[in-house]
């Protein structure tokens, strides 16, 4: 996936052994996978996936390869 496709990373709510609920996290594509050592890289430290994907398009269009932890 990329520009700005998402994918779910977790299971809706649920509660775990420990007590924990974990909740559907939506991921930004990013380019993790395709990385080089002389790529322009960007790492994104941004919680809103909204926000991320904005981020991302952006830093697409200005020749940068993003990570999106």
């Amino acid at each position: 996936m990329r520009d700005g496709q998402f994918s779910q990373a977790a299971l809706p709510a649920q509660v775990g052994a420990a007590g924990l609920s974990t909740v559907a996290v939506a991921r930004v594509a990013d380019d993790r996978d395709t990385l080089e050592p002389a790529d322009a890289a960007l790492l994104i430290v941004e919680d809103d996936p909204h926000y991320a994907r904005v981020l991302c398009d952006l830093a697409h269009d200005t020749g940068f390869k993003v990570w999106w932890p």
